[in-house]
């Protein structure tokens, strides 16, 4: 398993900053992964040619980098650092913006909320959010979202059920299930049964974690030519 030490280094390394001391004190080494994956979708969005701003309020560069340590929601103003992704536009009218958070509430399906450890979703949804236009997110505004399992045992097929609930209440196959260790058989059975994704020994650097980077640069490409698309038939 990968230490604390580690996994801080990690991510104070990938987004050239370092964690704020109150939440370097406070951060449990299953924050400090999930952080670790939120810098591994952040170059998934500079691959796809993004240009990423890490930040608090929305607008500026922050040195202070202050993740969640629990569940939230996206309107909270500058507590907590998530960040802008911004690419260039199809047209002048037609901006091509996301947002990257950790341990924000989506609305499902039902009506009842769910927690994703590491979402992305569209600037433009997140924009409502922030305007009181809307409580939560919609997942229909959700590109990408990753479960982390920081766990010793490694996940099991309860995990791989959790997954599946979870992506039925919000978009299932925009989910990956994620941990530094090894799963079971029968829930890599069921996460392929699903097409959900499912990254077993990824800490920071493996070759796992290359995999995630790539998949999730896939989608966000396969996103930004869908908007092309639109554009182009709009005209």
């Amino acid at each position: 398993m990968v230490t604390r030490q580690e996994l801080k280094a990690a991510v104070e390394t990938a987004l050239a900053l370092s964690l704020s001391g109150r939440y370097s004190t406070l951060a449990r080494p299953t924050d400090l992964y999930e952080a670790a994956l939120f810098a591994i979708m952040l170059r998934a969005a500079e691959q796809a040619g993004g240009t990423v701003l890490v930040t608090n309020d929305g607008r500026t560069p922050t040195r202070d980098v202050r993740f969640r340590t629990g569940p939230g929601v996206l309107a909270s103003g500058d507590e907590y650092t998530f960040a802008v992704v911004t690419f260039p536009p199809t047209s002048e009218r037609c901006e091509q913006k996301l947002e990257v958070h950790l341990g924000i509430a989506f609305a499902g399906r039902s009506g009842i909320c769910h927690e994703c450890d590491i979402a992305i979703l569209t600037h433009a949804e997140a924009k409502r959010v922030r305007t009181g236009k809307r409580k939560y997110p919609s997942a229909r505004a959700l590109i990408a979202a990753v479960e982390a399992k920081f766990l010793v045992r490694g996940p099991v097929l309860g995990d791989g059920r959790n997954l599946i609930g979870l992506g039925s209440e919000l978009r299932l196959g925009k989910f990956r299930l994620v941990a530094p260790t090894n799963g079971s058989d029968a829930l890599r059975t069921l996460l392929a049964h699903w097409a959900c994704g499912f990254f077993e020994e990824l800490i920071p650097g493996s070759a796992a974690a290359l995999e995630l980077e790539d998949e999730v640069h896939e989608t966000i490409q396969d996103w930004l030519s869908r908007r092309r698309r639109r554009v182009v038939a709009a005209v």
